[in-house]
């Protein structure tokens, strides 16, 4: 798996102004700048490529030591057949 940058609060972009989202992802960037060391990442032109068609949040970033959030939520969350928003990931005919 690869870490890729969204956002850095996970706000709803739907309620963002274009700028506010820019600002979110550009904070993330910088922060997995820091944080992970991505030359090879940077090296391959990864960090310009915008190739997500759509997304699935699993919430597993709510996996904390102070958190009843586990890695059996993530799984529900996974074969939620009716999410509250979008499409269920795994459902019949889906590849």
């Amino acid at each position: 798996m690869i870490v890729g940058n969204h956002s850095y609060s996970h706000p709803a972009f739907s309620k963002l102004s274009y700028e506010q989202a820019v600002e979110e992802i550009e904070k993330n960037e910088a922060l997995h700048d820091r944080q992970i060391p991505f030359r090879w990442w940077k090296d391959l032109g990864l960090d310009k490529d915008i190739d997500t068609f759509w997304t699935f949040d699993f919430a597993e970033y709510l996996i904390r030591n102070d958190s009843n959030f586990t890695k059996d939520d993530v799984f529900k969350r996974i074969n939620d057949p009716a999410p509250e928003f979008g499409t269920a990931l795994l459902k019949d005919g889906f590849e």
